[in-house]
C-alpha cells in the first residue's frame, strides 16, 4: 500500500465535511491478500510508513485481519458490539488492532 490510498482516504473525509456532514477517514486494508492469513497476519497488520500521518490526520486504517476476527466470532455465534466497533473505528488515529 502506498501513501496516495491514505490520502484518497482523507480527502474523501475532508469532501464529506466541507458539505457539513462529520466524517472519518477509513481504510480497509487488504495487504496480503494471496497469502494465507494464518502466515500473514503481522505483516497484515504492519502499516509503519503511515503510522504517523495517520495519526496526525486522523485517519483510521481497519485491517482486514480485524473483519476477518469479526465475522468468524459471529460465525461462531458469539454476539458482536457494534457500537463499541463504531467507536474505535471513530475514535482511532493510525492503525485498529483491537475491537474485540
Amino acid at each position: 500500500m502506498k501513501l496516495p490510498f491514505v490520502r484518497q482516504a482523507l480527502n474523501w473525509a475532508l469532501d464529506y465535511e466541507e458539505k457539513g456532514k462529520k466524517s472519518k477517514a477509513l481504510l480497509i486494508a487488504n495487504l496480503y491478500r494471496l497469502e494465507d492469513i494464518t502466515t500473514s497476519k503481522s505483516k497484515r497488520e504492519s502499516f509503519k510508513d503511515f503510522e504517523e500521518f495517520c495519526k496526525t490526520h486522523n485517519v483510521c486504517i481497519l485491517p482486514t485481519t480485524i473483519l476477518f476476527e469479526l465475522v468468524k466470532q459471529k460465525i461462531d455465534g458469539k454476539s458482536i458490539d457494534l457500537q463499541k466497533i463504531e467507536k474505535a473505528i471513530v475514535d482511532t488515529k493510525g492503525v485498529l488492532l483491537n475491537v474485540i
